[in-house]
């Protein structure tokens, strides 16, 4: 391959993935955005997810809507090791999270960070 033609691929490929980036940022707000209006609920926190050698902080958590438990989880952003002990830290003092549901699919939920500010992370909304 000649220089001119790495450099457009290499160009093409920067061009692939800041695009991706780009989309992934705009659904994950449209997620966040959209369960501001959800009502609020109090859920138990069923699992902290801060596993020895887990870079991903999360948390598994139930909830009840209409006399129905129903089960969410939500993952944060990557952790840098200095963080994660207190993150563990965190989470195990507390045993309540507050989420929203989706009331027309209550198995739909979200934990937005501005209903927990105690939260040591930062939700991700499209971890996928």
């Amino acid at each position: 391959m000649t220089p001119g033609l790495y450099f457009l691929a290499m160009g093409g490929f920067f061009l692939d993935n800041l695009i991706g980036v780009i989309v992934k940022g705009i659904r994950r707000e449209n997620r966040a955005t959209t369960a501001e209006n959800w009502p609020i609920v109090d859920a138990k926190i069923t699992n902290p997810g801060c596993a020895e050698g887990a870079r991903r902080p999360g948390v598994t958590y139930s909830y009840a809507v209409n006399g129905e438990t129903w089960y969410g989880s939500s993952i944060g952003y990557p952790f840098r090791d200095a963080e994660i002990e207190k993150a563990r830290s965190a989470l195990s003092a507390v045993s309540v999270l507050r989420i929203r549901y989706d009331p027309a699919d209550p198995a739909e939920s979200r934990v937005l960070n501005r209903d927990n500010p105690w939260l040591p992370f930062e939700i991700d909304h499209d971890p996928y």
